[in-house]
This record gives structure tokens, sequence and C-alpha cells, in this order.
């Protein structure tokens, strides 16, 4: 097979792109560097979604956190002595 001009490689779909790899992977010998590579890339994979989900975490827990803040704020100025009747 000849490698197909860049642009067209980027209009194939993906169902195309592994048909296409399907047909030819049936004739051509692989070296480890190709497994290497898939072994990298479900890596690579695994570690974004731990990231995404780490993210999330972080998101919500720096939500909680300014609400309880906040919260923490408003008790302090209603009991400070300084700011009295603050939330009569």
């Amino acid at each position: 097979m000849i490698a197909p001009d860049l642009s067209k490689l980027k209009q194939m779909s993906e169902i195309e792109l592994i048909k296409a790899y399907d047909q030819h992977a049936a004739n051509t010998q692989i070296g480890t560097g190709f497994l290497l590579d898939e072994i990298r890339y479900r890596e690579a994979e695994r570690l974004n979604r731990q990231v995404v989900h780490l993210t999330r975490v972080i998101t919500i827990l720096t939500v909680v956190m300014t609400i309880a803040t906040i919260i923490n704020v408003v008790v302090f100025l209603n009991d400070s002595p300084t700011v009295p009747g603050f939330l009569e």
C-alpha cells in the first residue's frame, strides 16, 4: 500500500482507518516497536482517565472548601465583638 496523502488521511473516518489497517495488517510483519507503541498508547489513555478523574475530585473539593470558608467568615463576623449585630 502506498501511503495516502495527509489531507486524504485526515478526511478518513475512524472506521475507514480501521478497515484499511485490517486489510494491510494481514500481509505485514511487525516489530517490537509497534507493540511498544500500543503499550504506551494504552498506558497514556489510562493515565489520562486518572488525571481527568482527579481533576473532577479536586474541583468538587475546591467548591466544598470555598463554601466552608464563606460559612466560617459569616460565623466569625456574627460572633465578632468588632462587628456587632452583623446578621441581626
